[in-house]
């Protein structure tokens, strides 16, 4: 049996709730844009059709609203939070939630500052590393909704309502603060990530602890603050096909930076839980 195997991890489960909610808002986003569409040209039904078309906008409307709200403000700050505790009981060996985990960070560190700092870097890591892969794929489409909204602002139309249409749409959370946040999300960790790469690389946790301390406690802060302001999960599935890659890369990290290591499988990416998405939105 694998080590891998052997791996636990009780809140990946948490995330489950917010991961769904957040892949039915993408279907429905994509449902309701036909809708939309077709609420600009009344002319084109009967009365009847008319009104169940925008019956049927509105309610789609709210609904997505309500899973991006729900999702936003409730079922990921709730696993984020007990992912965050468990995070920091791990690190000093305190127990602050009934979840646990096993073989789910990579590092040999003991209870400490330096473990905390150890997790809050290889967290970073690989949150950067798969906010950029899943980078690749959002600028395309991003691109071409901005090529489609250009071709359409330079083409006349008779119908100004079809312009404010596509430009609702590219411009909307869905697309390009989707796009923006991941951005973010990607450069925040690097910082995050290069600010303890340095104190590693410095010694700054034997040299002098009394500024290691607080600067250790403000990267986990910086960490934790970009996944809270993004908003957004890590693709999973391309997590699960990096993950042996990017855990080999972070071992060779571990051992220029004198960095003890565990022999464990590395799960910590995810947990931004790590904030994209199966949504396909955006």
């Amino acid at each position: 049996m694998s080590e891998s195997d052997n791996r636990i991890d009780e809140v990946a489960s948490t995330y489950v709730p917010a991961r769904n909610a957040d892949h039915a808002s993408g279907i429905l986003f994509w449902l309701t844009i036909p809708f939309s569409l077709a609420v600009l040209f009344p002319d084109a039904f009967s009365d009847n059709v008319n009104s169940v078309l925008k019956t049927v906008f509105l309610c789609f409307s709210v609904l997505l609203a309500i899973l991006f709200l729900v999702t936003k403000f409730w079922l990921l700050p709730t696993a984020e939070r007990l992912r965050r505790k468990q995070l920091l009981s791990d690190a000093f060996g305190v127990p602050l939630t009934t979840k646990s985990t096993s073989k789910y960070y990579n590092n040999g560190f003991p209870p400490s500052y330096e473990r905390l700092a150890a997790h809050t870097m290889e967290n970073s890591f690989f949150g950067m590393e798969l906010a950029a892969k899943m980078l690749i794929q959002q600028r395309l489409k991003t691109g071409g909704y901005f090529f489609v909204w250009m071709l359409v602002l330079v083409v006349r139309h008779e119908n100004i309502d079809v312009v404010v249409w596509v430009t609702q749409l590219v411009f909307s959370a869905d697309v390009l603060s989707h796009y923006v946040s991941l951005e973010l999300l990607r450069w925040n960790h690097a910082r995050t990530y290069d600010e303890l790469h340095c104190q590693f690389v410095h010694k700054y946790h034997k040299a002098d602890s009394a500024k290691a301390i607080p600067a250790t406690l403000s990267a986990f802060a910086d960490y934790e603050c970009t996944k809270a302001r993004s908003g957004i999960l890590l693709d999973s599935k391309l997590f699960e096909k990096e993950n042996p890659r990017l855990t080999k890369e972070w071992e060779l990290i571990c051992q220029k930076l004198d960095i003890p290591i565990e022999p464990a499988s590395h799960v910590a990416g995810i947990s931004n839980s790590t904030q994209l998405t199966d949504s396909g939105a955006g």
